[in-house]
């Protein structure tokens, strides 16, 4: 159980900008690493931490994993966030595989 929570709190953290690991990678690498890390969201997170933690999340300038996406040109990361919220889904639907 203790393993658990650390694995929860390791997924929710945030950094000295207030990003998760979610939104640096949408900021400085590509899909992969925020596919496994949406991955491992699905595995240990409510649908509802899903939203407000991976998705919705405001950094320090008040972005999303999505602005943060636009503003460094990642288009393949913002094409997968837009796949995945184009449908304004309910918590229940965000826990479909992110790819």
């Amino acid at each position: 159980m203790r393993a658990m929570r650390f694995h929860i709190e390791l997924l929710l953290a945030k950094d000295n900008m207030k990003e998760t690991a979610f939104q640096r990678a949408a900021r400085f690498v590509g899909t992969g690493v925020l596919q496994k890390i949406w991955e491992w969201g699905n595995e240990k997170l409510t649908p509802e931490e899903i939203k407000s933690n991976l998705l919705l999340n405001k950094n320090v300038e008040q972005q999303t994993a999505f602005h943060v996406a636009a503003l460094t040109g990642q288009t393949e990361v913002l094409q997968k966030l837009w796949e995945s919220v184009k449908k304004n889904p309910t918590p229940e639907e965000l826990k479909i595989q992110f790819s």
